[in-house]
C-alpha cells in the first residue's frame, strides 16, 4: 500500500506539506502549544477517513492547548456540545477522592479510576511506593498526582490553590469608589526589553483589597514569542494591550496610569529600582508618587505573605483576567532560612509571573505606607 509510519519532529515548522491518514500525539500536556497537533490535523484534509489520536497524562500547565482540548471533550461527555466524530475517554479521580487515604480497600478503588489497567500494565504496589516517596519529599507530589492519577494541578509547587484564585475573581468598577475617600496603590513589573509588562492597581476599602491588573506587550511578541498563541488569544479577547514598537513602549503604561488616576487617586506606585529609569522619571514629572520597592526576598516577604493571607481569607477581589490565572499557575515561592518569601517561577520555564510580582509590589507599597495623608494625593486630569 506504500504506507509509511514514522516518528516526526515536535517542531511544527518542519511538518508542513504532509498528507497524514493517521497520527498520534503522545503526552500532549507537555507541549508548549498546539502547533504540532494543528499542523498534523490540517494535513489530513485530503483523506476520506482520517484519524487523529491524543494520549496524555495530566500536567501543571492548566493554561495550555491540551487543557483547553480536554475541556472541550468534557463538554462533549457532559452533553453540552455534540461531536459524533470524536471519542473521548478520561480516566481520573472524582472530586473528593483521596489517593492518600489510609483505607486500603478505598485506595484500590481510587487507584483503579485513573489506572484502568491496574494490575496489568501498572502494579498497585508501584503506585503505593510512588505515593510514599512523594509524601516523604513533597516536591515529588505534583509529578506523582499528574502522572499516575491524571489530576491537573496549578503548578508543580503550588502557592495558592486554584479555587482560591477563581473565587476571588469578581468584576468591579472604579465608579464603585468615592475618589474623595478612597485611594489606590500601584505596582509595576516592567519587561526588560520585549515581553510582558504588568501594572497592578489595588484599592483597599472596608478590609477588602480590590485588584485590577493591566498587561502590555510589544506587537512583535505575537509572532516572535514562545507564548505567541496565548498572547494572540488574549489580545483578541481584549485582555492584553499591544504597543507598536518591538520593545516595551512605556508611554502606553503612563497613558493608562493617567486614565486610572483621573477616576481614583493613586497615592503611591511601587517599582523595582532596577526598572527603566526614564519611565520612572517621566511618571514623577507627571506628578505621580513613585516608590522604589526592592525585589529582594527580605523586602518582598511582607507583601507576599500579606497578599496570600488576604486571598486565603477571601478579602481580595480580583478583576477577572485569564492572564492573572496563568501567572498564578506559573508562580512558586522562594523561601530563605529566616522564612522570608518572594514569588519566583515555579511552573513552565516559558511561563510568566509579572502579574503576581506587580500585585506584591502594590501590596508591599501599601504596607510600607499606612498613612497616605503624609503624601500629596495627585488627581491628574481633574
Amino acid at each position: 500500500t506504500n504506507s509509511i509510519m514514522e516518528v516526526v519532529s515536535a517542531d511544527a515548522s518542519r511538518l508542513e506539506g504532509r498528507n497524514s491518514s493517521f497520527f498520534v500525539c503522545d503526552e500532549l500536556s507537555q507541549a508548549p502549544n498546539g502547533d504540532v497537533y494543528t499542523v498534523l490535523s490540517s494535513s489530513q484534509g485530503m483523506r476520506s477517513q482520517p484519524i487523529s489520536m491524543v494520549i496524555t497524562t495530566a500536567s501543571t500547565h492548566r493554561t495550555s492547548f491540551c487543557f483547553d482540548l480536554r475541556q472541550s471533550f468534557i463538554d462533549i461527555l457532559e452533553g453540552l456540545n455534540s461531536a459524533d466524530n470524536s471519542f473521548c475517554a478520561i480516566y481520573t479521580l472524582d472530586d473528593g477522592d483521596d489517593p492518600l487515604t489510609e483505607d486500603p480497600e478505598e485506595r484500590a478503588i481510587i487507584f483503579k479510576k485513573s489506572n484502568p489497567n491496574l494490575g496489568i500494565t501498572v502494579k498497585q504496589e508501584f503506585l503505593e511506593n510512588e505515593l510514599k516517596d512523594a509524601k516523604r519529599a513533597p516536591a515529588l507530589m505534583a509529578s506523582c498526582l499528574t502522572r499516575y492519577f491524571n489530576l491537573w494541578l496549578s503548578t508543580s509547587a503550588e502557592w495558592l490553590p486554584q479555587n482560591v484564585v477563581s473565587e476571588s475573581q469578581k468584576k468591579w468598577e472604579y465608579s464603585d469608589f468615592n475618589p474623595n475617600e478612597d485611594w489606590g496603590y500601584g505596582g509595576v513589573d516592567l519587561a526588560a526589553v520585549g515581553d510582558l509588562t504588568c501594572m497592578s492597581v489595588m484599592i483597599p476599602k472596608n478590609e477588602f483589597f480590590y485588584y485590577r491588573n493591566y498587561y502590555f506587550l510589544p506587537h512583535t511578541a505575537l509572532t516572535n514569542s514562545i507564548n505567541k498563541n496565548l498572547y494572540r488569544k488574549w489580545y483578541n479577547e481584549g485582555y492584553l494591550y499591544l504597543t507598536p514598537q518591538s520593545a516595551t513602549d512605556y508611554d502606553y503604561i503612563l497613558k493608562k496610569l493617567k486614565e486610572i488616576n483621573a477616576e481614583i487617586p493613586l497615592v503611591q506606585i511601587g517599582y523595582d529600582p532596577w526598572s527603566a529609569r526614564q519611565f520612572i522619571n517621566t511618571c514623577e514629572a507627571e506628578g505621580f508618587n513613585m516608590r522604589p520597592y526592592t525585589q529582594t526576598i527580605g523586602n518582598m516577604s511582607r507583601g507576599t505573605k500579606e497578599l496570600a493571607r488576604q486571598m486565603l481569607n477571601g478579602r481580595v477581589v480580583l478583576y477577572p483576567n485569564p492572564i492573572d490565572n496563568w501567572c498564578f499557575e506559573n508562580v512558586g515561592m522562594k523561601e530563605d532560612y529566616n522564612g522570608n518569601q518572594r514569588p519566583v517561577k515555579g511552573g513552565s520555564a516559558n511561563g510568566k509571573i509579572d502579574g503576581i510580582v506587580a500585585m506584591v509590589d502594590a501590596m508591599g507599597t501599601y504596607l510600607e505606607l499606612q498613612m497616605p495623608s503624609d503624601y500629596t494625593v495627585t488627581s491628574l486630569g481633574n
